[in-house]
């Protein structure tokens, strides 16, 4: 807790725990996976003792209470700024992954395209440019029988 600058003041922080777990109920998220419940038990002088709550965090628990603290304290601020980097990192990383993707893509049509003119071009020579682009857009197409009525239906 005082790595976070707050002190000895646990009702400061506490404030700073509870919005961060409404904020996690209100995404969906479950509680108990995140702010794991590590209370202790520590005796007092006169024979009582004092229950002395705690809680283990996940990633998404320190991050709900970085966003949540009092920006104010130079090492709430410090986390929102390690945070908001770290999300930046990760949305260039998966940019670039997905331009990775769309580039490798593009390079397998481009090599079936290729494959399909040459495909095309063995199969019966190309007189003109529309005969590929019916190829292209709609397939080879059926052998002519020499009847009027297919090439009608055909074309």
């Amino acid at each position: 807790m005082p790595k976070l600058g707050y002190g000895k003041k646990w009702q400061n922080f506490e404030g700073v725990i509870k919005k961060a777990m409404a904020a996690c109920t209100e995404t969906g998220n479950i509680i108990e996976l995140h702010f794991t419940d590590a209370s202790k038990s520590s005796p007092m002088p006169h024979g009582g003792v004092r229950e002395i709550k705690n809680y283990y965090l996940s990633r998404l628990a320190c991050y709900l209470i970085a966003m949540n603290g009092d920006p104010r304290k130079q090492e709430i601020a410090a986390a929102q700024v390690y945070f908001a980097v770290t999300t930046r990192a990760h949305e260039i990383h998966q940019l670039r992954m997905e331009q990775e993707q769309r580039l490798e893509t593009r390079l397998k049509v481009s090599e079936s395209f290729k494959l399909l003119a040459e495909t095309a071009r063995c199969r019966r020579p190309l007189r003109k440019l529309w005969h590929f682009r019916r190829c292209w857009l709609f397939g080879p197409a059926p052998p002519y029988s020499g009847r009027i009525e297919d090439a009608q239906e055909h074309s």
